[in-house]
């Protein structure tokens, strides 16, 4: 049964990069944020706007649960996100969930995850997650832009990096030629880069996030690299 919208207010905007706000929203009927898993994500809905299609949309968590407040990164595109967008401090919307599967493994295998662009949300709620709790299983983030600018939450991930012994963070970009003083990889995700960094195919767990062309492409390296299919996990935008 879907979980019931409640009211929440939005109480602060963070411009990421041109593109890409984060959005924290605080609940207004003084229960706390229902709990949630890294990966899963929740329905935002507006009902003070006339005539905009589509009046809802799925965007998964981008910070580790808190009680008091749920945070999401959000890039401008289409309708809905422009009026999202308008919105300011104080405004109300009404949000539903947790929804989804697309949370990590209860296991002791390696993590590996993928991300391209705004797909990175729910890898970053994840990364934040097992940082929080101290998890002893060996992570690498792998995230893929295309422009070193247009990349959101790169301080944060170099942060979560620092604050966690486990956790590996590769940043590559893929515009040539790479920013001047470049010096993280350059090109797309592969099976090669994967494992100068040292990734086990043969024991991690995989979880893959961002646009269906890039998502196809993991898939079809996964695969490639004889990755058992239930240790791959992706979610689509």
């Amino acid at each position: 049964m879907p979980a019931p919208y409640r009211p929440y207010a939005l109480s602060e905007i963070i411009q990421e990069t041109d593109e890409v706000r984060s959005l924290v929203f605080t609940p207004a009927d003084g229960q706390p944020v229902p709990q949630f898993k890294a990966g899963q994500f929740f329905m935002l809905r507006i009902t003070d706007v006339p005539g905009l299609k589509p009046s809802m949309r799925s965007y998964s968590a981008a910070r580790a649960y808190r009680p008091d407040s749920l945070s999401f990164g959000i890039k401008l595109h289409g309708n809905f996100t422009h009026a999202l967008f308008e919105k300011k401090k104080g405004d109300r919307i009404e949000i539903s969930g947790p929804y989804g599967f697309f949370t990590l493994a209860e296991n002791n295998a390696p993590i590996v995850l993928l991300a391209a662009g705004i797909g990175i949300t729910p890898l970053l709620c994840m990364c934040e997650e097992l940082t929080q709790k101290k998890d002893a299983r060996p992570l690498h983030l792998f995230y893929s832009n295309r422009e070193l600018h247009r990349a959101p939450f790169i301080p944060l991930l170099e942060a979560l990096q620092a604050s966690h012994p486990n956790f590996k963070f590769v940043h590559t970009i893929t515009c040539d030629p790479a920013p001047e003083g470049w010096n993280g990889e350059c090109g797309r995700i592969s099976a090669e880069m994967l494992k100068r960094h040292g990734v086990d195919f043969a024991r991690a767990h995989f979880y893959f996030c961002g646009p269906k062309a890039f998502n196809d492409s993991m898939q079809q390296m996964l695969e490639g690299a004889g990755v058992a299919k239930e240790r791959i996990h992706k979610e689509a935008w």
